[in-house]
């Protein structure tokens, strides 16, 4: 098994990273909750000081593996439930 962490990825690769890091829920981003999961910080400025992008990816990576593997298919429902919730709140202003 290659090591994660020396993986170069592409500008897209990183790009991508980044969008997910920095977007809304709603928009593909990962959740405040995700990022505490996968970086131990819920912010961006934290993240992208502490970690490369191959490193990033890595972390990325080995949470989705345990996401296959822990999440309730119920559970994840719900909290999409939530999150549109909490979003159409918000577009009511």
């Amino acid at each position: 098994m290659k090591n994660l962490y020396n993986t170069k990825i592409t500008a897209e690769e990183a790009w991508e990273i980044a969008r997910k890091i920095t977007r809304d829920e709603v928009l593909g981003g990962f959740s405040n909750e995700e990022l505490s999961e996968i970086f131990g910080t819920m912010y961006p400025d934290e993240i992208f000081s502490r970690y490369t992008p191959e490193e990033a990816k890595a972390k990325i990576v080995e949470w989705e593996k345990g996401l296959a593997i822990h999440k309730d298919p119920a559970e994840v429902m719900e909290s999409w439930r939530v999150v549109l919730k909490d979003f159409m709140k918000s577009s009511r202003v």
